[in-house]
């Protein structure tokens, strides 16, 4: 997957991540960190394509893995979409070097009616 994906032209990158996986509870946190086995996602909206994904920690490092694993795939900078989870905004902020914030909307086909980015160049 590592030389076959790249240059993708994608408008709407969608992040998420699911754990832990050895059934442990935990809290609904956009900051909480555990230490479990989390497996990470990154994907194009349009086609549902998986883009990049991670499996480890549900940390600050694992978010720069996942955003930079992205990063190396696309042409361009899309809208991106995450479960509001605060380590994407710092890894993306990170990787792009400035950004802007979207209101929190009901749904994603609302992005599409106000065309904004979250991380521009």
């Amino acid at each position: 997957m590592e030389t076959k994906l790249k240059d993708l032209e994608v408008s709407r990158v969608e992040w998420t991540n699911y754990g832990p996986l050895l059934e442990k509870k935990s809290p609904k946190n956009e900051e909480y960190e555990d230490d479990g086995t989390w497996i990470w996602v990154s994907m194009a909206s349009e086609c549902r394509m998986v883009l990049a994904y991670a499996i480890g920690e549900r940390n600050q490092t694992v978010a720069k893995d996942i955003v930079a694993k992205t990063a190396k795939r696309l042409a361009s900078i899309p809208l991106f979409v995450t479960d509001g989870l605060k380590f994407y905004s710092r890894a993306l902020l990170e990787q792009y070097g400035s950004g802007e914030r979207i209101p929190q909307l009901a749904n994603a086909e609302d992005l599409e009616e106000i065309g904004c980015l979250l991380v521009r160049n």
